[in-house]
């Protein structure tokens, strides 16, 4: 997004010779974060909760409240944790493989990234590499690197209050914010629909269904399906319904969303909006780099795509290998990282 920037700072300057460098910093700066909107909640959110969990935008309303809550911060928001993959496959400019990153080897090495081709390898590897399925396997380069970030998430919830699982579900279910209830199960089969999950989650709470961490429960369910089987969501159902309320909240208190226009105290023009939602990651992505052979959609697999494998657990050793994400599959580990 900073060469993205960049690009627009010099159309700007180009289109408008007598604006100061202030005016033209402000003005890319406004584009990019309204290009950043639109992958949000038109590739991004649709992606990890499914396009029927993101509302259609009805305008700017100011009684919204354009606050996230603990229950996000701390709790749903930190489930995607589960779909980071342990490494980056590296592809050159014909597909071919050219190695991979590790997590842990990536994170915080500015230097590593002084080779000219390497953004463009991680990039094209990202296109085709799927995500980990959302579960509570966490792979070994979150847990066991600079921190064990599935612990820290698990103590950030209780430093921070959060009410467990069963209860969170009970004040879903009572509000019903989006008219869906969310009745509190009475068994860990009603979570998952995995033996050995239910073992391992009864054996924790010792057997107590009102006693599961938030987040353990939340990455603990089962991902919706529709009728003919088919994952309609990357997430489980409780911690879309957080997320979903959450980003509508963002997005439609916000009087500087790039969809709200200028006649109604926005930033654009109609024209400007309508351009401004037809972008995709894909486009920044072909606009800025030399990777140009990619899908429209990047937060989806094409047809031949590579396999994550998981290789830890929030609680204890499952012994199996993590499992593809049915259906529709999400290129989450990069992806997701780019934007978020």
């Amino acid at each position: 997004m900073v060469r993205e920037h960049n690009r627009l700072a010099d159309e700007l300057a180009k289109a408008h010779p007598t604006w100061s460098d202030e005016q033209i910093f402000q003005r890319a700066r406004a584009i990019v974060i309204g290009e950043l909107q639109a992958i949000t909640y038109n590739e991004y959110m649709p992606a990890l909760l499914g396009r029927e969990n993101v509302p259609d935008y009805t305008g700017y309303n100011p009684l919204a409240v354009a606050q996230t809550s603990l229950t996000f911060a701390t709790g749903a928001f930190r489930v995607p944790h589960s779909q980071v993959a342990n490494d980056f496959l590296l592809l050159g400019p014909g597909g071919q493989p050219t190695g991979r990153v590790g997590l842990f080897q990536g994170s915080f090495n500015p230097p590593l990234f002084q080779n000219p081709n390497l953004v463009d390898e991680v990039l094209r590897g990202s296109t085709v590499q799927l995500s980990e399925k959302t579960d509570p396997l966490v792979v070994d380069g979150l847990r066991n690197s600079f921190s064990d970030l599935a612990a820290e998430d698990i103590q950030r919830g209780r430093d921070h209050g959060l009410p467990d699982y069963n209860t969170l579900r009970g004040v879903l279910d009572r509000l019903r914010p989006t008219g869906r209830p969310f009745p509190v199960v009475t068994s860990f089969d009603q979570i998952s629909s995995d033996p050995e999950i239910q073992a391992a989650l009864s054996e924790l709470y010792d057997g107590d269904i009102n006693n599961i961490d938030m987040e353990v429960g939340l990455a603990a369910e089962d991902l919706p399906r529709d009728q003919f089987g088919n994952v309609t969501s990357s997430i489980g159902p409780t911690a879309a319904e957080i997320i979903r309320l959450t980003f509508q909240r963002l997005r439609d208190g916000d009087r500087f969303f790039f969809e709200n226009p200028i006649s109604n105290g926005g930033l654009f023009t109609p024209e400007e909006i309508a351009e401004i939602d037809h972008t995709k990651l894909s486009d920044i992505i072909r606009r800025n780099t030399n990777v140009q052979d990619i899908q429209d959609n990047v937060f989806f697999a094409p047809f031949s795509s590579v396999s994550p494998s998981n290789t830890g657990l929030l609680f204890g050793d499952s012994g199996n290998d993590d499992l593809l994400l049915g259906g529709e599959n999400m290129l989450f580990p990069s992806m997701s990282q780019i934007i978020v």
